[in-house]
Parts: structure tokens; C-alpha cells; sequence
């Protein structure tokens, strides 16, 4: 009698980590697909999504090798070279390895922008208390982009 009980609960202890393999599988095979949100899915539109029949994306389809982590197998003819901005041609000329930024006096579309400068730089000016009313600033790989109050950046954060 202890041993059938035994196991049962074997038994059933595979049937469950059998099925949790399954759910994985499916799972990421649907992360492979495009749902990235799979994990925060509840159960009800998972199985809706399933039951619906819900296409598969129009994604490349995953490399024959699931894990070739390191592109091992990767087709070199279908590589394109990466372009540089000017921001990252800086930084490899230079040795760099810190954000460089930009800052203006005034958030305004024509003030005149200063820089680039490193963050180490930024940071000294700030404890310096050259920026006592705070400047706007942003990141020199991000122009174009939004200038932030450099009373809510941490400089030393990217040093």
C-alpha cells in the first residue's frame, strides 16, 4: 500500500513537470513568434489567443539552431555595416567610454548649445555650483532629442 502510494506521487509529480515543460515550450515558442508579453498574459487570453488561432507574425522565422547564442551560424552576406555617429566616432577616436553631453542656459528652441562634455566634466561643474540655476541638458547621442533640467541628472551615474 506505501509503495502504490509512492508511486502515484511519482506519477504525478512527472504529469506535472511534464505539462510545466509543455507551457514553457509553447511559451517561448510564442516569444519566438513576437508575443514578448506571453509571461504577463493572463491564462484566459493565452487560451483565447489559442483557441482563436492567432497567426503567426510575420517575424523571420527562428534560426534552425535555437541556441546559437553567439551567431555561430549566422549568414555574413545579409550583415550590413553598422553606421557611426558622430557622437560614436568621438568616443572610439578618443578612448572614451563616458556619456557626452550637451547643455543651452535657456529651454528654448534657439538658445545656443555647448558641448560636447563628459560627464565627468558635467559633474564637476554641478559640485563646482556653475549651474546654480540648473541648465538644460542632454545626451550627445541623442540630439535631436529632449534637453532635461541637469538638477534631475545624476552625472555620476554615467561615469
Amino acid at each position: 500500500e506505501g509503495e502504490a502510494e509512492e508511486d502515484k506521487v511519482q506519477q504525478e509529480e512527472r504529469l506535472r513537470t511534464e505539462r510545466l515543460d509543455s507551457l514553457t515550450g509553447l511559451a517561448d515558442q510564442m516569444v519566438a513568434w513576437g508575443e514578448y508579453e506571453i509571461y504577463q498574459d493572463t491564462f484566459e487570453k493565452i487560451r483565447y489567443r489559442l483557441k482563436k488561432g492567432t497567426p503567426q507574425p510575420a517575424h523571420p522565422a527562428a534560426p534552425a539552431d535555437p541556441l546559437d547564442m553567439f551567431a555561430e551560424q549566422i549568414d555574413e552576406s545579409q550583415l550590413k555595416p553598422k553606421e557611426e555617429t558622430p557622437a560614436e566616432a568621438d568616443i572610439i577616436t578618443t578612448g572614451l567610454t563616458e556619456v557626452l553631453w550637451e547643455y543651452k542656459w535657456e529651454n528654448k528652441d534657439d538658445a545656443e548649445v555647448f558641448g560636447p562634455f563628459t560627464s565627468s566634466q558635467m559633474q564637476d561643474w554641478v559640485d563646482q555650483d556653475y549651474f546654480r540655476d540648473g541648465v538644460y541638458c542632454r545626451k550627445v547621442a541623442e540630439s535631436g532629442g529632449i534637453f532635461y533640467s541637469s538638477r534631475r541628472i545624476d552625472f555620476e551615474l554615467y561615469t
